[in-house]
């Protein structure tokens, strides 16, 4: 008994499908894959347009930094914290409810003395308008906030302070020094 394997033009015709499928296959996962990186990049869209950073206007002679905080897209953000490492003398952080579009947030931190170093930018957590959870860091990456980042990731430091009273009651000091002077440190 023999077996008959067909002719070359059957193979031919077997072979050009199985390319077609593969290729149809190929064609398919790319415009998954492409669809979600649109979806992805729809999703940080507003989260891209929120930053914050040391302002020009930044007073050390008081001990005092300012920090800005921008909302460039057209839909609020909320529970906004913006966290100022400033190494030994401690991290400050300040927290608000909502931030507009197109809003820029003034906050003041009062340290406890000058740096010791240059200030780095200032790190941000907040949640964008569809309720997703954001960090950026002090060098400006942007991520999504995750359970590991824990509840206090941005929230305030003691520095070389015993406890961060320490640190605010010596930031107080300086104040009250700075204004008896005329604002003259």
């Amino acid at each position: 008994m023999s077996i008959d394997w067909g002719n070359a033009p059957a193979w031919a015709a077997a072979l050009g499908g199985l390319a077609t499928l593969s290729l149809s296959v190929r064609v398919a996962w790319i415009q998954v894959k492409d669809r979600r990186q649109e979806q992805e990049d729809r999703r940080i869209a507003q989260a891209r347009l929120v930053t914050a950073w040391v302002d020009d206007r930044t007073v050390l002679d008081d001990f005092a930094v300012h920090v800005l905080i921008r909302n460039a897209s057209d839909q609020a953000v909320y529970r906004l914290t913006v966290a100022l490492e400033v190494g030994v003398r401690g991290r400050y952080a300040a927290q608000r409810s909502a931030l507009g579009p197109g809003e820029v947030w003034e906050q003041e931190f009062h340290l406890a003395g000058h740096p010791r170093g240059d200030l780095d930018a200032p790190a941000l957590q907040f949640t964008d308008a569809a309720g997703v959870d954001w960090i950026r860091t002090g060098v400006g990456q942007l991520r999504r906030y995750t359970y590991e980042d824990g509840a206090d990731w941005l929230g305030e430091g003691p520095g070389a302070f015993d406890s961060i009273e320490d640190r605010d009651a010596m930031a107080k000091a300086h104040r009250s020094r700075s204004d008896e002077n005329g604002g003259a440190g």
